[in-house]
């Protein structure tokens, strides 16, 4: 990803057009417009330097990588604070692997359950601090079987 400042650069200056003058805009459609010459020697000269700092990441890629590391990372942290939950509860090893993830669920549902409203504002907290995630919705069927596969 460190080489994406190329990507982010050529595709600005592909989205954005600046248009030769010689041209009737009579229509409403401006991306078959002739760009100004002066702005194709722009968008040569960024590719020419900026090729070396490409990485060919679209910024649709950059945001599923980010969201699955955040979600792999979670994953971890949920697994090691389970743990830490199940040790402060005095478990057993057995008990671990047996009780625990019921024990868990249990708990989150209490959570839940105790005060839904709280729950949802403090997720939605964190959605604004994440924005990626507000863009698409997870699909949590998709990530079980991803899950099971692995």
């Amino acid at each position: 990803m460190e080489n994406s400042f190329g990507d982010l650069v050529i595709r600005a200056l592909e989205d954005v057009r600046y248009l030769a003058d010689d041209q009737n805009y009579d229509t409403v459609n401006v991306s078959r417009a002739k760009l100004h010459p002066l702005w194709r020697a722009v968008q040569d000269a960024a590719f020419q330097a900026l090729f070396e700092n490409r990485s060919g990441l679209c910024p649709g890629t950059i945001r599923n990588q980010l969201r699955h590391q955040m979600i792999n990372d979670s994953r971890k942290l949920c697994a090691a604070h389970a743990r830490r939950y199940g040790v402060a509860l005095g478990l057993t090893d057995e008990q671990i692997i047996e009780d625990l993830p019921k024990i868990v669920s249990d708990s989150l549902t209490h959570d839940i359950d105790q005060d839904p409203e709280a729950f949802v504002a403090k997720a939605q907290a964190i959605q604004q601090k994440v924005r990626f995630i507000e863009d698409e919705r997870f699909d949590v069927e998709e990530y079980q079987k991803h899950l099971a596969q692995h």
